[in-house]
């Protein structure tokens, strides 16, 4: 509602709110890759994981400024957007986010200093969950329920 009514300041620290958790779940603490309905959308979208990856990679990269990277089910297909500031792909009708990365510096100036395109990299290899990702790749077909916010303490 604050999106459509101008309220900037109050949209900007909800979207903000909510693009962070679900930038947290978006991650597992070990590598897996996906499986099941969502490792056959990968295939026949982009061919391959790593020419996805790349892609993901490629798209953060090029973000000029401040925001997210995204995987995202529109339609049954899968597609890589990025969004500025506090945008969100859920603003879009018929949209499921299926994994978020920051790209705002906070995220990996630290580790990565200028090199976004290494934290990207560093992020799709060694923190994607997949299995996150396949549960919303499941509820965009039909299949399930998407994660939504704040999380349920009875989902955990």
């Amino acid at each position: 509602m604050a999106h459509g009514s101008g309220a900037k300041g109050v949209f900007n620290n909800a979207a903000q709110a909510w693009n962070h958790s679900f930038f947290w779940e978006s991650m597992a603490p070990k590598a897996v890759k996906p499986s099941g309905l969502l490792a056959s959308a990968i295939s026949s979208e982009f061919g391959s994981l790593e020419t996805l990856g790349q892609r993901f990679a490629a798209e953060g990269t090029g973000h000029f400024g401040s925001g997210w990277v995204w995987l995202i089910a529109k339609g049954g297909k899968l597609e890589v957007l990025s969004t500025h500031d506090a945008g969100s792909p859920i603003l879009e009708e018929g949209v499921t986010p299926l994994l978020a990365c920051d790209v705002w510096e906070h995220a990996y100036y630290i580790d990565y200093r200028q090199d976004r395109a290494g934290w990207l990299t560093s992020w799709w290899h060694r923190l994607a969950n997949w299995h996150f990702a396949a549960m919303q790749f499941d509820a965009a077909i039909g299949q399930g329920k998407p994660w939504r916010y704040p999380p349920s303490q009875t989902a955990r």
